[in-house]
């Protein structure tokens, strides 16, 4: 049985997603297993009774695979710093290593995958993220098994330590000409920089925005399977930030991606990739960059 890299998992309180999860990792193997939880805030009864449900699965989980460690927090630190303090604590332990949140259900291939990268990659300090998930919808792009992308993919990734030690919480505005420069494209930095704006300002609790800095301030590569190995199926009312059942990527297919794995001489930026996942995903969201594609359509190529 191939032993894979170590994985975090982190959760909440959705017991019906974890066991799905679970019910995925329950005959692989890894070197370790970590899990990390937030705590509900005080008088949300609900909430309280169904992560005891979500510790009751982890714990019987853990008492078949022994190789693992629970981190629980004894405040709730809501989405942001639990997060933060989740990858920091694993990282903290491991060189490099995979990340699930409990609504992120892999397929076979994302396993293979990612260990894959994680050791070609682990001295190129360009290559700081290694997707799991697909957004171009059936597109392949290029030859190989994977791309080189600017944009990083969160549903079930991967990373290592010296990636994540860069990691910063707070945006520097001051940084965001040399970022606009790198991603050489008007409208996705439109869109960041305002979305990095509401972070900033707390408007928007999360940890992703200030991951996507990272990278962009570093100028690093994120490693993009062409098969979509991942599903979220949390999209829904009681999701944190995936509210929209109806959103193109809720529910993606799970591919498989055929062994052994076609790796390209160079990593090189795949920019239709990139635009591609501009214009179909991050401009629905928007309703002034809708407008402003209907004026520049030209420029944003399937």
């Amino acid at each position: 049985m191939i032993t894979y890299k170590p994985l975090l998992i982190t959760a909440f309180s959705r017991p019906d997603y974890m066991k799905v999860l679970l019910d995925k990792l329950a005959n692989k193997s890894f070197s370790k297993f970590y899990f990390a939880i937030d705590t509900p805030r005080n008088g949300f009864v609900e909430q309280e009774k169904l992560q005891k449900e979500v510790l009751v699965l982890i714990e019987d989980f853990c008492r078949h695979h022994k190789n693992s460690l629970i981190l629980k927090h004894s405040e709730n630190q809501g989405c942001k710093i639990a997060m933060q303090k989740a990858i920091t604590w694993f990282f903290e332990q491991e060189e490099m290593g995979m990340i699930l949140e409990d609504d992120c259900i892999p397929g076979e291939s994302f396993f293979d995958f990612a260990s894959e990268m994680l050791d070609r990659y682990q001295d190129d300090d360009k290559a700081m993220h290694v997707s799991g998930s697909n957004f171009q919808l059936g597109r392949k792009r290029g030859k190989h098994s994977y791309y080189a992308s600017k944009v990083p993919h969160i549903w079930g990734w991967a990373t290592w330590r010296r990636a994540w030690q860069k990691y910063e919480s707070y945006i520097d505005p001051t940084n965001l000409p040399e970022i606009k420069q790198h991603l050489n494209n008007d409208l996705m930095f439109e869109y960041h920089e305002k979305v990095f704006k509401k972070t900033n300002d707390g408007e928007i609790n999360t940890w992703d925005y200030q991951w996507f800095y990272t990278i962009w301030k570093y100028r690093g590569t994120c490693i993009t399977p062409n098969k979509n190995l991942i599903t979220n199926i949390g999209f829904g009312i009681d999701a944190t930030h995936t509210t929209d059942p109806n959103n193109s990527l809720a529910a993606l297919q799970i591919e498989a991606l055929k062994k052994p794995i076609n790796h390209p001489t160079k990593l090189v930026f795949n920019e239709t990739a990139d635009h591609f996942y501009l214009r179909n995903h991050l401009v629905r969201k928007d309703t002034l960059l809708k407008k402003v594609v209907r004026k520049t359509r030209s420029i944003l190529k399937p």
